[in-house]
């Protein structure tokens, strides 16, 4: 997940809540700006144009603004319809860009259903190269030394600076 949120530029809390909203940000960065300038271009040119048309119909005759209200509807319902597709095309491109895309998901969401799950604290040890005990080391032999001598000891470890292969 870590090497996927690096490769897309984006926080990996972001794909952790909502894996699909932020496959979505990250593939839209993927279109060719020629196509993203093309599409706002299209709906621009076609705001413009509609506006010019609509005094000029209604002033010919007063029952044509509805109808230029309602061309001016379908067709940029059409353009809303095209970035659609497009940003599906870019979805897929980057499913088919990088395979593991399905597997994310499917451990963040198992058959499209969220899971409650509890996470061990060793998951942290997930990406580092220290064995949890290593990291334990200091902290049990101060615990082992309190207990011989028949002093209390309590004991909050830091494994933040164990992840990379360090004693905490």
């Amino acid at each position: 997940m870590f090497e996927l949120a690096q490769r897309r530029e984006a926080p990996v809390a972001d794909f952790v809540r909502d894996f699909d909203a932020a496959m979505k940000v990250t593939a839209a960065r993927g279109l060719p700006e020629a196509l993203r300038a093309g599409l706002d271009d299209l709906e621009r040119t076609l705001t413009e144009r509609i506006e010019r048309v609509r005094p000029e119909a209604e002033r010919f005759e007063k029952k044509l603004a509805g109808a230029v209200d309602d061309t001016a509807r379908r067709a940029l319902d059409a353009v809303r319809k095209l970035r659609e597709k497009t940003a599906a095309a870019a979805r897929s491109a980057e499913t088919r860009r990088d395979p593991a895309v399905k597997s994310y998901r499917e451990f963040l969401r198992p058959r499209g259903v969220l899971q409650e799950r509890v996470l061990s604290a060793l998951t942290l040890f997930l990406e580092s190269t220290s064995h949890p005990l290593d990291c334990l080391d200091e902290a049990l032999d101060k615990h082992v030394a309190a207990a011989r001598e028949s002093r209390p000891l309590h004991w909050l470890l830091d494994f933040g600076g164990c992840r990379g292969g360090g004693t905490a």
